[in-house]
């Protein structure tokens, strides 16, 4: 981005004429990130039915009077899928704390943990148990407001209201079939436990 000078700093602007990559130097590398992912030290970023291609890496971090023994950046930079890319994705974990440093081995299965994730596989469906259309929530603990926002969403018109605070009873109870109106008694919640 800039040049550090005994004159100060001196901005670079972002230029790019042309292509970056000749063809054929494309056309070499991409077989070979892709191998690193498949056979090389890149394959904890393996994901079934996914083609990545990617590139782990180490480094030291530097300190004072050289290189640090004990502290890392473990890398990994990949992109995917390799026949039509779309998405490129960078993990860098500074210094990593569980034993493991290389790139290979720390950031290579965050890496794959981001394409699954995104691809929705072997990733299980987040279930929200608290809507059925058929059955009562349970409002206990609810505002008067959140027990009309319950109301809305399940299309129910009329709530016959008892007392002020929070919900402490119910009709229907938790679990119950839906009817066309429910019946909420408030009150304060007792915090014995």
């Amino acid at each position: 981005r800039a040049i550090r000078s005994n004159d100060g700093l001196l901005n670079i602007p972002k230029k790019v004429d042309g292509t970056l990559f000749s063809s054929q130097l494309v056309s070499t590398m991409l077989p070979i990130m892709e191998s690193v992912v498949i056979e090389g030290t890149g394959t904890m970023a393996k994901v079934d039915g996914v083609r990545i291609a990617g590139k782990t890496g180490t480094a030291q971090k530097a300190g004072p009077g050289g290189y640090n023994e004990e502290t890392y950046f473990s890398l990994f930079f990949g992109f995917f899928p390799v026949e039509n890319p779309t998405y490129t994705l960078y993990i860098m974990i500074d210094t990593p704390k569980a034993g493991a440093y290389y790139g290979g081995f720390v950031a290579a299965p965050m890496f794959a943990s981001v394409v699954r994730n995104l691809y929705g596989i072997g990733v299980e469906k987040e279930v929200y148990e608290g809507v059925y259309s058929w059955k009562m929530p349970d409002l206990g603990g609810y505002s008067l407001l959140d027990v009309k926002e319950v109301a809305e969403i399940y299309g129910i018109d009329k709530i016959v209201v008892h007392g002020s605070g929070e919900v402490i009873n119910q009709y229907p109870d938790a679990g119950q079939p839906l009817l066309d109106r429910m019946e909420i008694w408030l009150g304060a919640l007792s915090n014995d436990l």
